[in-house]
């Protein structure tokens, strides 16, 4: 085994890194779970800068929020300004002036409702798909550089154990828990 350097008098090993698949230990398995949530913790840590680093391209254009409403509208479809409140958790006047905003970026337009007349009904232009699009693209070219990185035998468990993991959080109820409050979560988390 590779010293990783131990903590003389307290007979606490320091863990390998989250990122040294190479390393195995013969440590007890809270250690091999508490080993799990730092690598899922960094993993976090890595999705949010991919998320900024293509956010970054477009936040003169359009802010965080705005572009939650873009992704709530490419992935629902056409919404009227209280579902994209709640989506985003904020009152319908603030929904609307960040649809104002969207619609004289020209990413979206309103127009009446289909079902109900009283209701606005916002929806993406082709310019606004193509935006969503476009850093949806480049977040997935981002993460494919990451996995096309990885040793092959890595790169085959990534999916069985990414899969896995879900599949816990999904039958240990956490999955419903965090997905309760759909109105606080984004729309392509949920």
């Amino acid at each position: 085994m590779v010293d990783r350097g131990s903590r003389v008098g307290r007979g606490l090993a320091r863990r390998p890194p989250p990122y040294d698949a190479g390393v195995t230990t013969a440590e007890p398995d809270h250690t091999d779970e508490a080993a799990a949530v730092e690598a899922l913790m960094a993993t976090s840590r890595v999705m949010t800068a991919v998320v900024a680093r293509t956010l970054a391209g477009v936040e003169e254009t359009v802010s965080v929020p705005q572009f939650r409403v873009l992704v709530m509208l490419r992935y629902e479809g056409a919404l009227n300004l209280k579902s994209i409140a709640d989506g985003l958790g904020v009152n319908p006047s603030n929904a609307s002036r960040a649809c104002d905003k969207l619609v004289g970026a020209g990413l979206v337009s309103r127009g009446d409702s289909a079902h109900d007349r009283r209701n606005v009904s916002i929806s993406l232009t082709p310019e606004g798909h193509e935006l969503v699009d476009s850093l949806m693209l480049a977040r997935a070219e981002l993460l494919a550089q990451a996995v096309a990185d990885m040793r092959p035998s890595d790169r085959r468990e990534l999916v069985p154990s990414l899969t896995a993991f879900l599949a816990s959080v999904e039958s240990s109820g956490l999955g419903q828990m965090l997905m309760a409050n759909k109105a606080a979560i984004p729309p392509w988390l949920r």
